[in-house]
């Protein structure tokens, strides 16, 4: 494998995600010790923001590289207004110019805090693999529609790539009729990724700590204290006001030094309406089945746009949530009957589970009564 001396690494993002970009930029600068190019693929961010990204980073090179001439399709119903078209971006960096003298380089999503150089990946070894990942903690052992062959699925917000490997890869995909962008894929272009490339060199959590994964590790009290880079995955965003996450008063501590207050912000998807729609003209007490993102965030909107339900309490299965105060409600171990108030479950995923679990609790009619 042809290296380079010089680090270089690749982001994506548009102009939405500007201020998460800047965090990541300045937490970037702030960990490496060695000056580093940037390559930032956009459509929408000017030369005004570079100047801002430039002030930010002393100690990089950043450059702009416009995919406007690539026809990329809508992001996954199931992700849709969470995520935007530029996670496809990421897929072109074999077609640019830009790194066409680029052997091998690093790709960071910009929804990340770093904390730790990585520069030495530089110079790490793949043994003759295509990228150098971390496997997807969710998503490793789900079984889903799609099977990736016999590897398993890994997480492409941190990819060290080896670009002459890769466009071998892509030369081969035109052989085979491949349409990278069909837009078929629920997690967009990293199951896309998954599907192409099987030759993965797996790296340590610590280049890519993502948000399961630290609270499986909150559960086994083996948090890492000081990771690479820590990768804010799923919903759980630190600028979300629900966001409970381990290392949110860390990414608003760097987000507060550059001006940036994100303190009101708070996301709901369509699940989410659409199980909230139960509560319009309900006047009454309400117990959340769930205290994770779906659930934080269902409350704060409860609070926000039905003041005449009152929650009670957040109920959950997990015990490192069990016990505690969130957002100043209890979290409880496991639903009784003499709670006063109506059940709202949270959880998309665990819906069907959480229901039988009811139904060794309350009869038929209690449960049609009880359950929203």
């Amino acid at each position: 494998m042809k290296v380079n001396v010089e680090c270089n690494i690749v982001t994506a993002a548009d102009r939405n995600y500007l201020q998460p970009l800047s965090v990541m930029l300045y937490s970037l600068a702030s960990s490496m010790k060695n000056n580093f190019n940037v390559y930032i693929l956009t459509r929408d961010i000017g030369k005004e923001d570079v100047n801002y990204l430039k002030n930010l980073c002393a100690k990089s090179n950043i450059y702009l590289v416009c995919v406007d001439e690539f026809e990329i399709p809508d992001v996954s119903h199931e992700l849709r207004g969470r995520i935007s078209k530029a996670t496809y971006f990421r897929l072109l960096i074999p077609f640019l110019n830009e790194f066409k003298k680029i052997y091998n380089l690093i790709y960071v999503d910009p929804d990340v805090l770093i904390k730790k150089s990585f520069e030495t990946l530089v110079t790490h070894d793949l043994n003759g693999n295509i990228f150098g990942a971390v496997k997807d903690a969710p998503l490793v052992n789900r079984n889903r529609e799609n099977s990736w062959g016999e590897h398993d699925y890994f997480n492409a917000g941190m990819l060290l790539i080896n670009l002459d490997l890769l466009r071998k890869k892509y030369e081969k995909l035109k052989d085979l009729d491949i349409d990278l962008f069909d837009g078929k894929y629920e997690f967009n272009d990293q199951d896309i990724l998954n599907r192409i490339v099987s030759e993965v060199h797996w790296l340590d959590d610590k280049y890519n700590y993502q948000t399961v994964q630290v609270e499986n590790d909150l559960i086994k009290n083996k948090v890492l204290k000081d990771p690479c880079i820590v990768h804010f995955t799923g919903a759980d965003k630190p600028w979300y006001l629900h966001s409970n996450h381990y290392f949110k008063s860390e990414y608003l501590e760097v987000a507060h030094k550059l001006n940036y207050f994100p303190v009101n912000d708070l996301f709901v998807d369509d699940w989410d309406l659409l199980n909230l729609e139960k509560l319009k003209g309900f006047n009454g007490s309400v117990v959340i089945y769930g205290a994770g993102e779906r659930g934080r965030r269902q409350y704060l909107f409860i609070q926000r746009n039905f003041l005449d339900v009152n929650v009670v309490c957040f109920v959950d299965s997990k015990i490192s949530k069990q016990h505690k105060f969130m957002m100043g409600l209890e979290v409880i171990e496991q639903y009784n009957v003499g709670i006063e108030g109506k059940i709202l479950i949270s959880s998309k995923e665990f819906k069907l589970e959480i229901m039988q679990e009811l139904k060794l609790k309350l009869n038929s009619v209690e449960l049609i009564e009880m359950v929203f």
